[in-house]
């Protein structure tokens, strides 16, 4: 597929931000207490940062998305779908807050699952709480399935939260507009990942009750039956 691709920070991950404070609503696996049926992270992010920002676009070292105030405003009046803006709270090395005109761009666009074509696959799966490892990709060309894409122009594939894709109209618009901070990949070219697995939190950890309702709707089999492999 070559209308997409994913996009990455083009800084060192010396540079991103790091957080003053995390806030979870957690709920423990009644049948292994070392996973989370739920693991939800309260908005808005506390972050340590610069007063200015030296990019347009930050990352986080858990990979959460900061966009500059001009950013927020030029995407406001685009007709791109799949994200929505937070605000976020800025904290010096000190955990002094103080205000400054950034804000979350969070992604909650669904480009489905990984197809198994990619090699991402269910290695293991909690009976309780459904949580699921999955093998990692081996060839990244194959993951995106357009069939289960809800054609929106930022999104995710699952079991990949936190690799962000785009429409190659949004990566074109940022940059004619010189953003920086960003840098895009084919997604064939995509790397390995690390540890060679997937294990990413629940989609109602990571989204809005009605948006993983709604994801889950598409395939109700799969998300809520046991080890239901494609």
């Amino acid at each position: 597929m070559d209308k997409i691709v994913a996009m990455r920070s083009s800084e060192k991950s010396d540079d991103f931000l790091t957080y003053a404070k995390i806030n979870v609503v957690s709920e423990k696996c009644a049948y292994d207490p070392g996973h989370f049926a739920l693991e939800k992270w309260q908005r808005p992010l506390k972050v340590i940062g610069s007063v200015r920002p030296f990019t347009d676009f930050e990352w986080t070292v858990y990979g959460d998305l900061i966009v500059t105030n001009e950013v927020q405003k030029k995407l406001a009046k685009t007709h791109f779908t799949g994200f929505r803006f937070q605000p976020v709270d800025f904290f010096s090395t000190t955990k002094t807050p103080f205000g400054r005109d950034s804000v979350e761009l969070e992604i909650i666009g669904w480009g489905g699952r990984a197809r198994k074509e990619s090699g991402v696959e269910i290695i293991e799966e909690c009976p309780a709480c459904k949580r699921r490892v999955f093998s990692a990709y081996d060839d990244p060309g194959k993951i995106f399935n357009a069939d289960e894409w809800d054609g929106s122009d930022l999104f995710t594939i699952w079991p990949m939260p936190r690799t962000y894709f785009v429409s190659k109209d949004v990566r074109n618009w940022i940059a004619d507009n010189e953003f920086t901070g960003v840098r895009f990949i084919e997604i064939s070219k995509l790397p390995p990942t690390a540890g060679h697995t997937l294990t990413p939190r629940s989609l109602e950890s990571l989204f809005d009750a009605e948006i993983a309702k709604r994801i889950k709707e598409r395939d109700p089999d799969w998300w809520y039956g046991n080890n239901q492999k494609r």
